[in-house]
């Protein structure tokens, strides 16, 4: 308690006190105030260490999913926005709605913890942008070695997703360069939210992920929606045609990934699926003499028919 005491000094309050181990989703955390009893406070968190951190004025949380192979080869992916509600991540969006300045000294400041960490997979690093005399910048809040929730986007918003790329750093294959698609939402089903999954699936865009995960309790991550926004395609070899446009265009992907969700599937089970999922691959140009070109995505899905 004396050392807490002498933190609280140092830093001020208000302030936020963190276990050191264990803690997500705003679990193994606590805000003191002013007036708070800080013995209760710190009997509640249950630890025997902790860290005090002092409030941040900042403008919008940011977060970097980087890779890096055992030759210390770094790739990573575009800056996400991070949304948070209840103290729980509930929206992310890539990119992030701040300056390609910013943003690059964003990604070069993950590249340089995971270098000097000499890290071997994917990793996620939390920041602060806050406003300073000469501009805005960026203070790193957290550090994830993982992949992490904030990088659920990449699944289906980008040439390939933090899962695949967490492969292969650790197995020593080449990284894959990333690519985001275009602008892309992530919404996370948390607690009852699963429950009306439905209203996503007449979304053009959208995916579904169920979790599969037992009863929706109150700040349980359940699943994910991603909606990647449609976008022209940049490459002048693609959509050259009325066919290749018609292959390009976004469809309406009524995906689940489904784990072991025996209630999603029943359900589900009245209607007719076809798997595995199939999506335009967005990297092959299109030839206009061939019908749109697919590639299977490496998932456990199935997928509604269109009978």
């Amino acid at each position: 308690m004396e050392s807490l005491r002498a933190a609280i000094a140092r830093i001020g309050l208000p302030a936020v006190v963190k276990t050191r181990r264990f803690g997500y989703d705003g679990k193994g955390q606590a805000i003191i105030r002013d007036g708070d009893d800080i013995e209760q406070i710190w009997k509640d968190l249950g630890t025997k260490s902790a860290i005090l951190e002092a409030f941040i004025p900042f403008e919008r949380e940011i977060s970097v999913i980087a890779a890096r192979s055992a030759d210390g080869h770094v790739e990573s992916f575009d800056v996400t926005e991070n949304e948070h509600r209840d103290h729980i991540l509930k929206i992310s969006r890539a990119p992030a709605d701040i300056s390609a300045a910013l943003a690059k000294e964003a990604r070069a400041i993950a590249e340089k913890i995971a270098t000097a960490l000499n890290y071997v997979g994917v990793l996620a690093v939390e920041m602060f942008v806050v406003q300073e005399k000469g501009g805005p910048t960026v203070l790193v809040n957290e550090i994830a070695p993982r992949v992490h929730n904030s990088g659920h986007w990449t699944l289906d918003g980008a040439t390939i997703s933090q899962f695949e790329q967490h492969i292969r750093a650790i197995a020593g294959w080449p990284l894959g360069k990333p690519v985001r698609h275009a602008s892309v939402t992530m919404t996370n089903l948390i607690g009852d939210d699963i429950n009306d999954y439905e209203q996503w699936l007449t979304v053009p865009g959208a995916t579904v992920h169920l979790y599969g995960k037992g009863p929706a309790r109150p700040g349980r991550k359940m699943g994910h929606v991603t909606e990647v926004a449609a976008a022209p395609p940049k490459n002048p070899l693609i959509g050259s045609n009325k066919r290749d446009l018609r292959c390009r265009e976004p469809f309406r992907r009524w995906t689940f990934t489904v784990l072991s969700d025996t209630s999603a599937r029943s359900r589900l089970g009245a209607m007719p699926f076809a798997g595995p999922l199939l999506y335009p691959n967005p990297i092959r140009p299109l030839k206009e003499d061939a019908a749109c070109r697919f590639s299977s995505a490496i998932t456990t899905s199935i997928k509604p028919s269109r009978r």
